[in-house]
């Protein structure tokens, strides 16, 4: 089995020191931890129909509950093949058939070398989480490695470090390919007769002296020149020995510290290790929800029967975390409420829907605002006195319902329902929709009357026809007139949707105003939803009559 860190092993006939385990005793849970939970209760019932000097603790039950962590460390070897040309000395020097038993005689050597199993603990414990909680990551360990090597002969030219020029034969010279051995070419100044005519007659050529021959610029008359494939070496260098002759194979060996984590659970409250397997081993320790001790030496063997070591592993660590588990008894006016408190962080679990009853005065209000009818814009006004209602109107003014939804979720995350919350939200959406809706359905109508008699002046009354004569002249009158009808509808139609929306924003202004969203003559104009759309068609219609008449 594999030990735990720093455990002091005696000689093989010394007696093992006996220790007796020691139980856990009980600790009843901090009254003063559920402070803060009350404070986040306070804090979100302000404003929201309770007094925050309403909420008062009346008791705590529960305990600090105690549960082992293992975290199993397997060493696990790394290999990197390299190959280089030439001989080198820096690694093990072995066979290349015996690299696999060299790999596992260091790996069981390291696996119980004490200043490796050293490293492997402090890299563990210096962690912010200690190791707990750590499950399927890879420590790496640079400091460990060991390189091995092999020489060997290079199978392409059989340790020669290359084969025979086949251009020079090995002689690493060659004839002059420009003179062909003869030390010179045709002398171009007197044609290879060594004499050139002067009005005096023949006289020796100067440029050769009388030769024929002028010196060859290639092997400047050594007949020879050195081998171009070889370089003058007498054979081509080996590409995969680069001339060495020798090829020295590595194996670089790293470990790998893959981890396990275990938790033992069994004897924790369901409400408890429901929070656990959702937060996660890591962030109990990192976040401050379980204070986590490591045990090591003597003191982790005591605790052997609480390790769950994973099979094959080189090291474990064993933890031991306290982790508190209460159920809190609070007042909140006339109810009162019995949430779980769990973790250090007095994390409030089972929160029973407090806020759903909190605000439900407030959420009928809207409900008849959204039914519509008489005073439905004080019944808004009187529901959003509850913050949380207030808030949410107002995000309903400037954003959509699902962003005010995830707002009211992140902002009220203990005792109100989703249910609650997308119910509220609808009834507040259809009251904000409707306080306009009868203003713009009768600004629609006017509208629609004042487009009739406006069509009615334009076409019966001959405006059509002579501003397009006198814009556009007689020959054009006919095309032109129907580009006028467009403008003309158009005209109408703007006029006639911004006469909704000034129609709505005057009677949205007492709530908007209330709701503390604008002030003075700041109001934003509502839309025209689909008394806007009927406006449209209607005057389209209108104008595709007329021009049948006209």
């Amino acid at each position: 089995m594999a030990l735990p860190p720093f455990t002091i092993i005696g000689s093989a006939d010394a007696e093992p020191e006996e220790t007796a385990q020691q139980p856990i005793q009980y600790v009843p849970v901090d009254p003063a931890l559920a402070e803060g939970a009350i404070a986040r209760i306070r804090k979100q019932v302000q404003g929201n129909g309770l007094k925050p000097s309403s909420v008062e603790l009346r008791g705590v039950t529960g305990q600090v509950f105690s549960f082992f962590g293992t975290t199993s460390v397997k060493l696990t070897p790394k290999i990197q093949e390299g190959k280089r040309a030439g001989r080198f000395a820096d690694g093990q020097i072995i066979q290349p058939q015996q690299i696999e038993g060299a790999v596992q005689e260091f790996i069981s050597k390291v696996a119980t070398d004490r200043g490796v199993l050293g490293l492997v603990h402090e890299t563990v414990l210096t962690r912010k989480d200690q190791g707990f909680g750590v499950s399927g990551e890879t420590i790496a360990l640079p400091q460990v490695a060991r390189t091995f090597i092999a020489h060997e002969a290079c199978p392409k030219c059989r340790g020669g470090g290359g084969t025979v020029c086949h251009n020079c034969h090995g002689q690493m010279r060659i004839t002059c390919y420009r003179c062909h051995g003869q030390g010179g070419v045709s002398c171009v100044t007197c044609q290879s007769r060594g004499q050139i005519l002067t009005p005096q007659g023949p006289v020796t050529c100067h440029a050769c002296a009388g030769r024929g021959l002028s010196a060859c610029p290639v092997c400047q008359g050594q007949r020879m020149i050195m081998c171009p494939e070889c370089q003058g070496q007498g054979k081509k260098i080996c590409e995969g020995c680069a001339g060495q002759g020798w090829t020295t194979r590595s194996w670089v060996v790293t470990l790998t510290a893959e981890t396990t984590f275990r938790l033992r659970t069994q004897n924790l409250p369901p409400a408890l290790v429901s929070l656990i397997e959702r937060v996660g081993g890591a962030k109990l320790a990192s976040d401050g929800h379980a204070q986590i001790q490591a045990i090591t030496g003597r003191e982790a063997e005591q605790w052997i029967s609480e390790a769950d070591i994973q099979q094959g592993s080189s090291l474990w660590f064993l933890y031991r975390a306290d982790m508190p588990f209460a159920e809190l008894d609070i007042a909140m006016g006339k109810m009162a409420i019995k949430p779980k408190m769990a973790g250090f962080k007095a994390r409030l679990m089972e929160v029973p829907d407090f806020m759903d009853m909190l605000l439900k005065p407030g959420a009928q209000n809207l409900a008849a605002a959204a039914a519509g009818g008489a005073g439905a814009a004080q019944k808004i006004l009187e529901s959003s006195r509850y913050r949380a209602l207030g808030d949410m109107l107002r995000g309903l003014v400037r954003a959509s319902p699902k962003r005010v939804h995830k707002a009211m979720v992140e902002t009220y995350t203990l005792g109100l329902s989703d249910a609650f919350t997308k119910r509220i939200l609808k009834d507040g959406n259809t009251a904000l929709l409707r306080l306009s809706l009868w203003p713009r359905t009768v600004a629609m109508a006017a509208a629609l009357v004042a487009s009739l008699g406006f069509y009615a002046a334009f076409y019966l009354y001959g405006i059509r026809a002579s501003l397009v004569t006198s814009i556009f002249g007689a020959n054009n009158a006919s095309w032109m007139a129907y580009a006028v009808d467009v403008f003309f509808a158009a005209l109408l139609g703007m006029a006639g949707t911004y006469a909704i929306r000034a129609t709505a924003g005057r009677a949205s202004a007492t709530v908007l105003e209330g709701l503390g969203v604008v002030s003075g003559t700041n109001l934003p104009l509502p839309k025209p939803g689909a008394p806007g759309l009927w406006l449209w068609l209607g005057i389209l219609l209108m104008a595709g009559a007329f021009i049948m008449l006209g």
